[in-house]
């Protein structure tokens, strides 16, 4: 993940946006590598909760 934080900070540096707070930039990190973050990437949706079964 330090490395996720690092490419995060270098990424906002080249594009003069301001310095990401530390606070910050754990909750982008940590929220991208999430297991939820990952499926709804995969699946384009949240799975299967808060849906009614038939």
């Amino acid at each position: 993940m330090y490395n996720d934080g690092l490419r995060t900070l270098q990424d906002a540096h080249e594009q003069g946006l301001p310095y990401i707070r530390d606070a910050d930039l754990q909750r982008r990190v940590l929220t991208e590598a999430s297991p939820s973050s990952r499926l709804i990437q995969m699946h384009g949706h949240g799975g299967d909760r808060g849906r009614r079964r038939t």
